[in-house]
């Protein structure tokens, strides 16, 4: 009796070992899972959790002209960047190319995720006598979903407004991936985009 007590507290330090690793390894999975949700942003930790503090547009890790790709560089493979996992096109929040973006200013400039904002739905047109009705006064990361002039949908973050205009910070526009950091009259940005289906705030 005493040598299969003696045999089984041998065995302990094998079991307690053994428990150790399927923790460790559930807990690096988990991690990892996080990591791959946030975006290449070039603020490192420092954008999770959110600090407003750190935050101010345009990002140093995405000026205007420059790619919101892994590569850095315009993407190959963005016409089927949602199915091929493989793609350099950076994915967030469910999402690729200017809605992806988007979303990542809206998620650092709030704090919270789009999925948590408030949704206004508009459907209408925008001239350049009632864009600013529609738009000024709306929060910096607010995400706009508009019509481009040439019949795309778009997704845009807002920066500022003012009664001049709006500073808009974008992605996939001019180029593949590419992002723009633009400021627009509020009859230059009713010409470029005129169709708003809503934003979200």
């Amino acid at each position: 009796m005493k040598f299969k007590k003696i045999s089984f507290i041998k065995k302990i330090p094998a079991i307690i070992a053994t428990i150790s690793m399927l923790v460790c390894s559930a807990v690096s999975s988990e991690a990892a899972s996080i990591q791959n949700y946030i975006p290449d942003s070039g603020l490192g930790d420092s954008a999770m959790p959110y600090t407003s503090t750190t935050i101010s547009f345009p990002l140093s890790s995405y000026p205007d002209g420059s790619y919101y790709s892994s590569t850095g560089s315009a993407c190959t493979c963005h016409d089927w960047c949602k199915w091929y996992s493989n793609c350099t096109c950076i994915k967030y929040d469910s999402s690729a190319q200017c809605a992806a973006f988007a979303k990542y200013i809206f998620y650092l400039a709030k704090g919270y995720h789009y999925s948590s904002g408030t949704k206004t739905e508009e459907n209408t047109s925008l001239t350049s006598s009632n864009v600013a009705s529609y738009l000024q006064g709306l929060s910096t990361g607010t995400y706009i979903r508009v019509n481009t002039s040439n019949g795309y949908v778009h997704s845009l973050a807002i920066v500022s407004t003012n009664s001049n205009g709006i500073t808009v910070y974008h992605a996939n526009y001019g180029g593949a991936c590419k992002v723009r950091y633009q400021t627009y009259t509020w009859a230059s940005f009713a010409t470029a985009f005129p169709y708003l289906y809503y934003y979200v705030s």
